[in-house]
């Protein structure tokens, strides 16, 4: 009763293994407000979830069907199921619109159904260790608006990491310690999620851009395992980012200011010029950098652009 998934998915990276990609990929989806579809296959089993505008409107599991799902948790019976399931291989049409047309499934359970079913296949793909990634894109224009629903796939995923008790699998999912975690800003606007108290201050001390390893170090020992959920949550539901790299900051920017004063003290100008637009580049605002411009001589400001900038404060 499982839906077949076509082969036909463009691969946009061929990982050996699916360690640290999942939780990153679904964020960086829901974050960039994407359509199409996000594929994962270990041996021959394929999952993917459809996201239409940065929401999961259908997840398909050639193990796990919907219909499964259902009859596991009692929404339907088994011999139900396999009557929807026949129905919908012969007309093409969603299982639980087979189920609602022979009067098995009221309109008010298919939202749980599929949320049900979200969380299911989203286990099943969060605990693969092995594996492949794969995606698809179509251009927003041409996808079809999401179907409206109360349902907010954003805090099914939520649900679902909350649901992580094991740390070995936390810390696992989490991967490299020593990435930086980079708010996404604006936050995104496809559907909201509910965050919980120590998710918001997880997400307010990520504005400084610290490694993993620092922001799950703010929590007591005996906390560190939410700390690492919290995070996790935040990654795969696309409120921050994961970079190699730091992210420049207000604190970069009053660096290369204090940077630009020691080269004015000893007569560098044009190194000090230099400093001080890296800090403008920064932060355009910088109102101390700004005004330290307006007293340099013009000319030093005029041929400041030949001297090389300086690659750290």
């Amino acid at each position: 009763m499982a839906t077949p998934i076509p082969e036909a998915l463009e691969p946009v990276e061929c990982a050996k293994t699916l360690r640290e990609r999942l939780p990153a990929r679904l964020g960086a989806w829901f974050a960039s407000s994407s359509s199409g579809e996000l594929g994962l296959e270990h041996e021959s089993e394929r999952i993917a979830f459809t996201f239409l505008r940065g929401r999961i409107v259908a997840a398909r599991d050639s193990r796990l069907g919907l219909a499964d799902t259902l009859a596991r948790h009692a929404l339907v019976n088994r011999v139900e199921a396999v009557q929807a399931a026949a129905t919908a291989a012969r007309t093409g049409q969603p299982i639980e619109e087979a189920l609602a047309a022979l009067g098995r499934l009221p309109e008010s359970t298919i939202e749980a159904g599929r949320a049900l079913h979200l969380t299911d296949v989203l286990r099943r793909a969060l605990g693969w260790r092995a594996g492949r990634c794969f995606g698809r894109h179509e251009a927003a224009a041409l996808a079809p608006p999401p179907v409206p629903s109360r349902l907010s796939s954003r805090d099914v995923v939520a649900e679902t990491i909350r649901g992580i008790d094991d740390p070995g699998t936390l810390r696992w999912l989490l991967g490299d310690r020593s990435r930086f975690v980079r708010p996404n800003h604006p936050a995104p606007a496809s559907e909201p999620v509910r965050l919980t108290e120590r998710e918001h201050e997880l997400l307010a001390a990520a504005s400084a851009s610290p490694t993993m390893r620092a922001l799950t170090g703010l929590a007591p020992a005996d906390r560190r395992a939410e700390a690492e959920r919290a995070l996790l949550l935040l990654v795969s539901t696309g409120c921050v980012s994961l970079d190699a790299e730091p992210t420049a900051t207000a604190r970069d920017a009053d660096g290369w200011y204090t940077l630009a004063l020691a080269h004015k003290d000893r007569g560098e100008i044009r190194r000090a010029v230099a400093a001080l637009r890296r800090a403008l580049s920064i932060d355009p605002g910088h109102r101390r950098a700004l005004q330290e411009l307006r007293f340099l001589p013009f000319s030093e400001l005029s041929g400041s652009a030949w001297h090389p900038v300086p690659t750290t404060p």
